[in-house]
C-alpha cells in the first residue's frame, strides 16, 4: 500500500522512483515494497534520498543504474502544468472514479504481472485513509503517477488527458444538476431509485467507498454516468427527472386534502397570490393558515352543529 501525505507533490520525484523500482523489482531486488525510502523521509531533502537511492542501487548487481531511475521521473509521468485543472472536488471525484476504473481493466489484463499485482485491486492505496480528507488532490496525482510508471505513460496521458477536458466541458455545462430537489433523506432516497433503475452505477463509486455523506454519493455517481454516457440520453434523463419531481411534490402537498369549489372575488384573489408570494407559500396553504387563525363564538357554533345534525 502506497502512504500518502500531505508533502506528496514536495517528494513527487521519490515516490516516482519508488514506483520506478518496484516495477523491475524482478532485476533489481525481490524484496523492495514501497516506502523503502519514503517512509523514512521525515526531515530529509530530496537529495538526501536521492543519495540513498544512488547508493542502494550501486550496491545491485543490475544492468539498470542510478541514472535510469532519474530519467524515469521526467520520462514517465505527466507534466503538472497539464493536470492544473484538478482542482475542485467535483474535478476530482471525476478523476478519481476513471483511474480506479482503469486501474482495475489493467489489473484484470496482467493478472500475471506480479508487480502491478503486489498492490491491493481496486486502489493502490488505502481508501480508509482517504475518509474525511480535506481535498483527493494528492490521492488523484500520485494514482496518475502510478499508472504512468506502472502500465504506459505513452497509452494513458493521452486517453486521460482526453477524459479530463470532456470531464471540464461536462461541468461546466452542468454546474449543479439536481438543484431542484431538495436534501432530505426521503428526496435522496427517491433520486436514487430513479438513478438505479437508469442502470446509474451507485455500488462502486468513490464516494461511496470513502463513506462520503449522500448527496455528495448521488453526484459523483451521476456525474460519471453523465460523462460516459450519450448527452442526448444525460438531458432525457434530467427532463424526466425534473418532471416526476414536480408531479412527485404535488402528490404530496394534496396527499390527505379535500378539494375545494368557490368561487371569491377577483381583487380577492390577487391579495392572495401576493400574500402567497410575500410568504413563499402556495394558496391553499394561506388560505388554511387563515382559517386557523380564526376563533368561531362557541354558541354560533354549538347551533350550527344541532342544526346539521336535525338537517341529517
Amino acid at each position: 500500500m502506497i502512504k500518502i501525505d500531505d508533502d506528496y507533490l514536495g517528494y513527487r520525484q521519490i515516490y516516482a522512483i519508488e514506483f520506478y523500482l518496484l516495477k523491475n523489482k524482478i532485476v533489481i531486488d525481490q524484496n523492495f515494497n514501497i516506502g523503502h525510502f519514503t517512509d523514512n523521509r521525515k526531515g530529509k531533502s530530496n537529495r538526501d534520498l536521492l543519495d540513498e537511492i544512488k547508493l542502494y542501487m550501486s550496491e545491485r548487481n543490475t544492468f539498470l543504474n542510478f541514472e535510469n531511475c532519474l530519467s524515469c521521473y521526467k520520462e514517465n509521468l505527466i507534466e503538472i502544468g497539464k493536470i492544473k485543472s484538478l482542482k475542485n472536488e467535483r474535478i476530482l471525484l471525476i478523476v478519481m472514479n476513471y483511474l480506479m476504473i482503469f486501474y482495475n481493466e489493467k489489473l484484470k489484463e496482467n493478472e500475471n504481472n506480479h508487480q502491478i499485482m503486489t498492490m491491493s485491486s481496486y486502489s493502490p492505496f488505502d481508501l480508509d485513509e482517504m475518509i474525511g480528507s480535506d481535498s483527493l488532490l494528492k490521492y488523484v496525482i500520485c494514482f496518475i503517477d502510478y499508472i504512468c510508471m506502472m502500465v504506459s505513460k505513452s497509452n494513458f496521458e493521452f486517453l486521460f488527458l482526453d477524459f479530463l477536458n470532456k470531464s471540464m466541458s461536462y461541468v461546466d455545462k452542468y454546474k449543479d444538476v439536481f438543484s431542484f430537489i431538495n436534501k432530505t433523506d426521503d428526496s435522496l432516497d427517491w433520486l436514487i431509485k430513479r438513478m438505479v433503475k437508469e442502470d446509474v452505477e451507485v455500488s462502486r463509486d468513490i464516494a461511496l467507498l470513502i463513506r462520503n455523506e449522500k448527496w455528495k454519493v448521488i453526484n459523483s455517481c451521476f456525474d460519471y454516468w453523465a460523462i460516459t454516457s450519450n448527452p442526448k440520453h444525460v438531458d432525457y434523463f434530467l427532463s424526466r427527472t425534473r418532471k416526476a419531481w414536480s408531479q412527485k411534490k404535488f402528490r404530496d402537498g394534496v396527499k390527505g386534502k379535500e378539494v375545494l369549489n368557490t368561487y371569491i372575488s377577483k381583487e380577492s384573489k390577487l391579495k392572495l397570490k401576493k400574500i402567497a408570494k410575500l410568504h413563499n407559500k402556495n394558496i391553499n396553504e394561506i388560505i388554511e393558515a387563515m382559517i386557523e387563525q380564526i376563533d368561531l363564538p362557541e354558541e354560533p357554533l354549538k347551533k350550527l352543529i344541532l342544526t346539521a345534525k336535525k338537517a341529517n
